[in-house]
């Protein structure tokens, strides 16, 4: 079995400063990483839809995309690998599919989305990705833990029922 930095056995052996060398650096030929691309492709078509009025296309869309967040991290976990690039593209891809999702939202007639939301959702994101960089920087974990996990299924529920 593999280990990862995020192993209770190996948390207190990551160092606190540089480079966590347990964890390689990996590649989009990665399995879970060209599962997150696909998930930033799938973000994309949904956004077009959701432009274009398509709302039916783009709920399909969505939920692809956000099945994808499961399966990336699922691969990666089970089989490997889990990487750096991962690391970043994995929330990068989330960030991006639910921010952009509540910010299309709040702009469309009838969604009952307030902007007020939208902004909620993105300070959060924003303070989130600035807490795991500084983190991270200094060769900490800030690995996503099930409360995080949580969030982004209740968002991700909140945002498809929206849609519909």
């Amino acid at each position: 079995m593999k280990t990862s930095p995020t192993d209770p056995d190996l948390r207190s052996s990551v160092p606190l400063s540089g480079p966590t060398p347990a964890v390689p650096v990996g590649s989009l030929g990665d399995v879970p990483n060209q599962i997150t691309v696909a998930r930033r492709v799938a973000t994309r078509a949904c956004f077009g839809c959701l432009s274009l009025d398509a709302l039916i296309a783009g709920f399909w869309l969505f939920v692809l995309a956000a099945a994808t967040d499961w399966a990336d991290g699922y691969w990666a976990r089970r089989w490997g690998p889990i990487t750096q690039l991962g690391r970043v593209l994995d929330p990068l891809a989330d960030k991006l599919l639910i921010c952009g999702l509540f910010v299309f939202l709040a702009a469309m007639p009838g969604s009952d989305v307030a902007p007020w939301v939208a902004v909620l959702v993105l300070a959060r994101e924003m303070v989130v990705t600035g807490l795991r960089a500084f983190v991270e920087g200094g060769g900490g974990d800030f690995s996503a833990v099930m409360i995080g996990k949580l969030k982004m299924v209740a968002q991700c529920d909140a945002g498809g029922l929206c849609l519909l």
